[in-house]
Parts: structure tokens; C-alpha cells; sequence
């Protein structure tokens, strides 16, 4: 039994002390704050990647862009962009979804992307 309340305790309190992963707009709005002022580009980029697709998760689709416009490298830009776009129409943000496609600068892909938004 003092095994199963010592479980129980920290059980509750590791749960007391994340968030599960959910983040507010201000929480992630900080987050893309902090990683425009990392100086390796690569871990920026990492950063900003990781801020993009939170912030599309949860339907915040100007921090998801300014996030990826912030992306150095264009393959990975166009990588995220196309990912948030996605996560954007699933969600029923079609809006936001064709807004996220319109930052991939690859013609076909940017339209094989917006073909996927129409059909959803």
C-alpha cells in the first residue's frame, strides 16, 4: 500500500508540473521570441521549425508564419510551410492552411499543397 500512494504522489505530481504539452499562444509567441535571437543558424532554424508546427497544432497561423518566414533555409522552409499547411486543413483552417502552402516558393509543390486544401 505505501508503494501504490508513493506511486500515486508522484504520478500527481510530475502531472502538477508539466503542461501535457499544451501550449498558449503567449507561451509559443515567447518561444519564437527567444529563437530569433539564437546566433547558429541551424539551431534557429531547428527552433523555428519546432515553434511553426506548435503553433499550427494549435491554430495559431501568424505565429506559425512568422515562424516559418523566419526559416533560413529554403528547403527546410518550404518543408515546415507545407507541414503547418496541412496540420492548418486538417484542423478546418483552410484560411490559414492556403496562407502556410502560399510561403512554399517550389510552384509544384506549392500547388500539389493547395490541391490537398481544396479536396479536404
Amino acid at each position: 500500500m505505501r508503494h501504490v500512494s508513493f506511486a500515486l504522489t508522484l504520478i500527481l505530481t510530475l502531472a502538477a508540473c508539466g503542461d501535457g504539452g499544451v501550449k498558449t499562444a503567449d507561451d509559443v509567441r515567447g518561444r519564437l521570441d527567444a529563437a530569433t535571437q539564437i546566433t547558429d543558424l541551424g539551431k534557429r532554424d531547428d527552433a523555428l521549425a519546432d515553434i511553426a508546427v506548435d503553433a499550427a497544432d494549435k491554430g495559431e497561423t501568424d505565429i506559425a508564419g512568422d515562424a516559418i518566414d523566419k526559416i533560413q533555409k529554403l528547403e527546410r522552409r518550404r518543408d515546415v510551410a507545407e507541414k503547418c499547411a496541412t496540420k492548418l486543413a486538417d484542423r478546418g483552417n483552410k484560411d490559414g492552411a492556403t496562407s502556410m502552402a502560399m510561403r512554399i516558393d517550389d510552384i509544384p509543390r506549392r500547388n500539389e499543397a493547395l490541391a490537398k486544401i481544396a479536396r479536404k
